[in-house]
């Protein structure tokens, strides 16, 4: 039984690896054959990238994305802890690493200049690059670890993705000042086609709220897991199986699909026997990320 579950494990790193390789490459092309050639900027790490190569001419587009994550990286072992730094140091090094190579090989994607046909393709591409990233489980070390920590230190009662919306759209506007208003506005276009490419990747056409159910044995790690590392409610229950009749502890919660594939991940790891179910929901009214506001719905 447990030659089988290391195995299962083994097979399961292996596919990891191979699709983190595929993601970061296909994330490497869109930046150094469509972003960099056409002159255009972006959010997140790509668009901070982008802006130390406008402040010091001939910095390396590649080599600077790797420093940025070592820094990042630094950063978020310093002050968020070894525990979260685990989570991103793995990619801190591939994503760049591809990046470096795809670099060497110096091809455009567009034969000819086209900047709205860049920003499309830009945003959906590095949308795929993400989402199967996330998917995955794994995080890229880019504007959501800084924005845990201006929330931990600056902004403690800031919800994540505000300051993430803030982070991101800072960035494409201090590219507008370098690069000029109509590559921020392309920018824009690029944001939006990448956020509709990550919902594509996890979780098809569906909801941006889930319900995630659990039953596990390790009830007490997964809801410390769920409460303190991605911040969500959750609620346990005690059930009954009919066929056995014995009380099992069960968990429910609702967060994002990404945050799903992250629960995901970690039940395998502590309980691979467990129950795991994910269902989309039309809407929910409450106070959390991602949640409407009731009041505000009621008053309108």
């Amino acid at each position: 039984m447990k030659m089988k579950v290391s195995n299962q494990k083994l097979r399961g790193s292996f596919l990891d690896i191979l699709v983190l390789v595929l993601a970061c490459s296909i994330g490497s092309f869109a930046s150094v054959s469509i972003l960099v050639p056409n002159g255009l900027s972006a959010g997140g790490l790509a668009g901070l990238t982008r802006i130390l190569q406008a402040l010091i001419p001939g910095l390396d587009y590649g080599f600077t994305f790797y420093g940025i994550s070592l820094v990042i990286l630094v950063l978020a072992a310093l002050i968020l802890g070894m525990r979260e730094a685990k989570k991103l140091v793995f990619m801190a090094f591939l994503y760049p690493t591809v990046m470096v190579v795809f670099e060497k090989v110096n091809f455009m994607l567009l034969e000819e200049e086209d900047l709205v046909l860049a920003a499309i393709y830009f945003g959906a591409l590095s949308g795929a690059c993400s989402g199967l990233i996330f998917s995955r489980g794994y995080s890229i070390c880019g504007t959501d670890a800084i924005a845990k920590i201006i929330k931990k230190k600056l902004a403690p009662g800031m919800n994540l993705s505000t300051i993430l919306l803030y982070l991101d759209g800072g960035i494409i506007l201090v590219s507008g000042i370098f690069y000029g208003r109509n590559i921020a506005l392309y920018a824009l276009i690029s944001q939006f086609i990448f956020s509709k490419a990550v919902e594509i990747i996890l979780f098809g056409m569906q909801a941006k709220v889930v319900r995630v159910e659990i039953t596990t044995t390790e009830a007490a790690k997964v809801s410390d897991y769920i409460l303190h590392d991605l911040n969500r409610g959750v609620t346990i229950s005690t059930v009954v199986g009919a066929y056995t009749m014995r009380s099992h502890e069960n968990l429910m919660t609702y967060c994002s699909p990404r945050e799903s594939v992250l629960i995901r991940k970690y039940l395998s790891q502590i309980d691979p026997k467990a129950f795991l179910s994910v269902e989309k929901v039309e809407g929910v009214w409450g106070k959390g990320n991602g949640f409407r506001d009731l009041n505000k719905e009621v008053d309108e």
